[in-house]
């Protein structure tokens, strides 16, 4: 009754169960959460959408407090009216945006959020969806929670990569992501340079990313007689470049080390891996990582192991100047390899075609036929056999001259799905006589495989160039729409 009173009076309506929203950009708070008060909420580029208001605004805290910036942030509780995909559309469209964020319980129309999703992909705008309920235990919490269909996980992740979602699972996800997105700088590829001070973190360094299909190669020659000025003897110039603990006497090699890494033609991106650098060592090194960071046009992260007794001072500064900066190599490297698995990502899937004309499904027969699933392929544009319906021997011979020798004969019946097992085959006709005994075999034999078989005629299958037999396969399922799969047969 709300809902329609709402709409007769052109209002829409965010809700129930939420809590509310903001708009940064515009200086718009509408919501009591607690989590709005803080001074520090820096204005950045990512937008936030959550079903839960709860667990949005508490995880939006957190990642503001690690330094992510936001510009919006949402929750739809149960959507009786605006849902994630309404307002997901609307920041997709502003340029301001660099990351769209999703928690997600489930959507009643999933053909609306594949739309979201293609009109963010045009756009070079990043989704990240924390999608939850694939637990028995989860779907039920979700039903008395929003009352979402959370449809079949399998179904939502293969969503997920043919549009390139990027697929998260919990809070940290969401400040991590944000701050390598939120930096605006995008790599080419997959190659990573390690710049530490520490030999082990560099090696953990390495190791998760390449668990995580990032190159961390050998520099090259040149780059490496470059690094050689900068690099103690008993370090490494190799990947990771080590510049040991001598960067506490000599702190101005870092810079040099970080430029001449991030020139190297063969690197897309790099990461910083600190130790205990304290003092004035610490505060030098600080200050060059944000002068190269600003000039850099390639993404740089940092990871900068210290207490916050001992580095605080120097891990805010670096916050404050949206230098993506994590707390481990693990999350860094996560990161780095989201931001890099985005950046390659393939091309959106191909749209249906839009000149179609009048629908074609109609014109099927209730109980479709290999024959009629066919002309139902066809129609979509999908190459097919060419096959023509005949009714009697004289249209068989007919076709065959038609479509040229060999050709093959199979019955038409809605009742012979196996039509091997029915002896209801014959391939391989070379010529008008085979054809002639083969139709005459057909019709002899297939009411006695299938006494009670409607038979609607034989089809003359023309000839392939090659290939084998392939199968593909369907469900409705709830959320996230019908999904389909296929393979070789």
């Amino acid at each position: 009754e709300i809902l329609a009173k709402a709409r007769s009076g052109g209002m829409r309506i965010l809700g129930p169960n939420c809590q509310g929203l903001v708009n940064f950009a515009d200086s718009v708070p509408l919501s009591f959460s607690a989590s709005l008060d803080s001074d520090r909420r820096p204005l950045g580029s990512v937008a936030y959408l959550s079903q839960s208001g709860a667990f949005g605004f508490a995880s939006f805290a957190m990642a503001a407090e690690s330094g992510v910036g936001f510009r919006y942030v949402v929750t739809t509780g149960n959507q009786a009216d605006l849902d994630l995909v309404d307002f997901g559309m609307v920041f997709a469209s502003d340029p301001e945006v660099r990351l769209l964020v999703l928690y997600m319980e489930g959507l009643s129309d999933g053909a609306r959020f594949i739309e979201m999703l293609r009109f963010a992909g045009e756009r070079n705008v990043p989704v990240a969806v924390l999608k939850v309920g694939k637990s028995p235990t989860g779907q039920a919490a979700v039903k008395s929670h929003t009352a979402a269909l959370t449809g079949e996980d399998e179904a939502w992740r293969t969503i997920f990569r043919q549009y390139g979602v990027i697929d998260i699972e919990d809070s940290d996800d969401i400040a991590d992501l944000g701050k390598i997105f939120g930096s605006g700088k995008r790599p080419k590829g997959k190659r990573l340079a390690v710049v530490t001070t520490s030999g082990g973190a560099g090696i953990i360094m390495s190791d998760r990313a390449y668990d995580l299909k990032l190159q961390v190669d050998p520099l090259p020659s040149r780059t490496r007689g470059l690094l050689e000025q900068f690099v103690p003897p008993f370090g490494s110039t190799r990947n990771p470049v080590d510049l040991t603990a001598q960067v506490i006497n000599d702190p101005g090699n870092f810079r040099s080390s970080l430029e001449t890494v991030l020139e190297c033609p063969d690197v897309d991106m790099a990461a910083v891996v600190l130790s205990m650098i304290t003092g004035d060592s610490g505060a030098a090194v600080a200050r060059d990582l944000i002068e190269v960071s600003r000039n850099a046009v390639k993404p740089l992260a940092c990871c900068w192991l210290i207490d916050s007794e001992q580095g605080g001072k120097f891990l805010e500064q670096i916050r404050d100047e949206k230098i993506p900066l994590y707390g481990s190599p693990r999350r860094c490297a996560w990161a780095l390899a989201r931001l890099a698995e985005w950046t390659t990502r393939p091309a959106l899937p191909a749209r249906a075609p839009s000149d179609l004309g009048e629908p074609f499904m109609p014109k099927m027969p209730a109980e479709l036929t290999e024959y009629d699933a066919k002309r139902l392929l066809a129609w979509w544009g999908i190459p097919v056999t060419r096959e023509i319906l005949c009714a009697s021997l004289e249209e068989a011979l007919s076709a065959a001259g038609e479509i040229g020798y060999p050709v093959a004969l199979k019955v038409v019946s809605p009742d012979i799905i196996h039509k091997t097992e029915a002896g209801a085959v014959a391939l391989r006709l070379k010529d008008e006589e085979e054809l002639r005994n083969a139709y005459g075999r057909l019709l002899e034999k297939t009411p006695k495989a299938r006494p009670s078989a409607r038979v609607r005629g034989v089809v003359g299958p023309g000839r392939g160039s090659g290939g084998g037999g392939g199968v593909i396969g369907g469900e409705r399922g709830p959320g996230a729409g019908p999904p389909g799969g296929g393979g070789r047969g």
